[in-house]
């Protein structure tokens, strides 16, 4: 009997250190430390995949992301990035390493930026990638930079000649803001008379007073341009096509334009003019 003592002793003093044990693998848990070691490779890898396998593939990466991103970055930036992004360096194969993890805490919730060496088909490179942490634990692509090496810094001069072949001109670019800034101050008659023989054929004066007057009833004035989404031109060089982010004061729409250079003149006039209105939001509920 008197040995029964020493045995309980030390069952309780086993349980004691368990439960010890227990609290502080808890609080090492909460406390951050193995999300500082956990370097989201598997998230990774599914969003470069997604960024770098085309269009559908960048739109998921959207859709998928935070909306701190998706406030900051309109959808057809986002899929052109990434497309300037897998012409230069080819399709994400996996990564090399992980170089670094920080994690930090701020009034938009736990965020983590991650370094990491990538192989691409066409070269292997350093590149970090950013996720802010939703409520649910879910991780939501905050931003990405991937570096373009020296050797391929040729390659992507070409991809941005490329690409201002074929947008339109800064100075239809800026027409377009000026015409969409007389909108709001009124301006419609001096718009048409500027305007090009084929527009004015198209519509006469008062028929466009009417639709700047219905735009300007439903969505307000005319604010700013948020992005042009698309531009481009013809091979000839005489017509201008836009398509653009537009800010009212009532919504945020969508807007295609076109312009015309009128032959024998260096001058662009518009052609055609199309805000869209978006469908009326359903009215809520009344309060109680």
């Amino acid at each position: 009997m008197g040995e029964a003592k020493p045995k309980g002793r030390w069952t309780k003093r086993i349980i004691t250190l368990v439960v010890l044990a227990g609290i502080a693998l808890f609080l090492v848990r909460t406390s951050g430390y193995f999300d500082e070691v956990y370097g989201y490779q598997q998230e990774t890898s599914h969003i470069l995949r997604q960024l770098t396998s085309g269009t559908e593939g960048a739109t998921e990466a959207y859709e998928e992301s935070s909306l701190l991103l998706r406030e900051s970055r309109l959808l057809a930036s986002f899929v052109d990035r990434a497309e300037r992004l897998t012409k230069t360096l080819g399709a994400f194969q996996g990564i090399e390493s992980v170089e670094d993890v920080e994690v930090h805490k701020s009034i938009r919730g736990k965020t983590v930026r991650v370094e990491y060496e990538l192989r691409f088909s066409h070269i292997v490179t350093p590149g970090e990638v950013s996720y802010v942490i939703d409520n649910d634990g879910k991780e939501r692509l905050l931003g990405y930079d991937i570096s373009v090496p020296m050797m391929l810094a040729g390659k992507a001069e070409l991809i941005d000649a490329e690409t201002k072949r074929i947008v339109a001109p800064v100075k239809v670019r800026t027409l377009l803001v000026s015409i969409l800034e007389d909108t709001a101050k009124g301006l419609g008659d001096s718009i048409y008379e500027e305007a090009s023989p084929p527009f004015k054929e198209s519509s006469s004066k008062l028929q466009f007073q009417q639709t700047l007057e219905g735009i300007n009833k439903e969505l307000g004035l005319f604010l700013h341009n948020v992005e042009f989404t698309k531009s481009d031109h013809n091979a000839g060089k005489t017509r201008a096509k836009l398509t653009a982010i537009l800010q009212y004061e009532k919504a945020r729409t969508t807007g295609t334009f076109e312009f015309i250079r009128v032959e024998n003149e260096e001058e662009w006039r518009l052609l055609r003019f199309k805000v869209l209105i978006p469908a009326p939001l359903l009215p809520k509920p009344a309060m109680p």
